[in-house]
């Protein structure tokens, strides 16, 4: 079984991965943005080779070939930013980033998805905040929630409840299957085979996030298992 310190790494690895991709699909206009891609690009080529997912070790050779030829960062911030508006942000053109709209049969937004969301934030304590301006079932708010739980996990270890880790992160673990791995595999279609041109950086980010995903429900569930024993 691996240390304690070896597991609290590990939970606040994805936590922070998972909220890098908070502002990817959120604020990717952000001053800081680009420095923080430099260095996750070559996070993610550790963490694509350990998981043998082709397409996970192509879009990080992509991020990395990608980080290395930028040149003028203010630039590659306005491209980023007219990229993101032409994708999910021209009114009905747009790509929608919120779960009921792929999960309720209406179609539209805060539907059933979204009120099960609610009960699940609220039952541990987890909040937006107001600051970014995004509903509980966009996707970044879905992914903060995420980091949010893999740190709670690893303050759990540090306190002795095992208990509480083994619960969190079963409760973790079922939050990516019953909502984000439910509507994401979709959403990763129709931002990667979206005809708008310049926009080939959030095809790499979502090829990204969805092998994350899958490499992720597997380590989550192997931590689980191992804690148990």
């Amino acid at each position: 079984m691996q240390t304690e310190t070896d597991l609290i790494m590990m939970l606040n690895g994805r936590a922070a991965v998972y909220e890098y991709f908070t502002l990817c699909f959120h604020n990717p206009s952000a001053d800081n943005f680009l420095g923080i891609t430099k260095k996750f690009a070559v996070h993610f080529k550790r963490i694509a080779a350990d998981s043998n997912i082709s397409a996970f070790m192509k879009s990080a050779d992509e991020l990395i070939l990608y980080a290395e030829k930028i040149t003028d960062e203010l630039d590659a911030l306005d491209e980023i930013n007219r990229a993101y508006t032409s994708l999910f942000l021209i009114g009905d053109q747009g790509i929608a980033i919120e779960e009921s709209v792929y999960l309720s049969p209406s179609g539209l937004v805060k539907q059933e998805p979204w009120e099960d969301l609610l009960r699940v934030y609220s039952r541990h304590g987890f909040g937006i905040p107001e600051s970014m301006g995004i509903s509980e079932e966009h996707l970044s708010a879905e992914l903060l929630f995420m980091a949010f739980m893999a740190k709670k996990i690893s303050e759990r270890i540090e306190n002795s409840d095992d208990k509480g880790v083994s619960y969190l992160a079963g409760e973790q673990l079922d939050f990516l299957k019953k909502h984000i791995m439910r509507w994401v595999p979709a959403l990763y279609k129709d931002i990667t085979s979206s005809s708008y041109t310049h926009v080939d950086i959030f095809k790499t980010l979502a090829s990204i996030l969805y092998s994350f995903l899958l490499y992720d429900i597997n380590l989550l569930s192997d931590f689980i298992q191992e804690y148990a024993e």
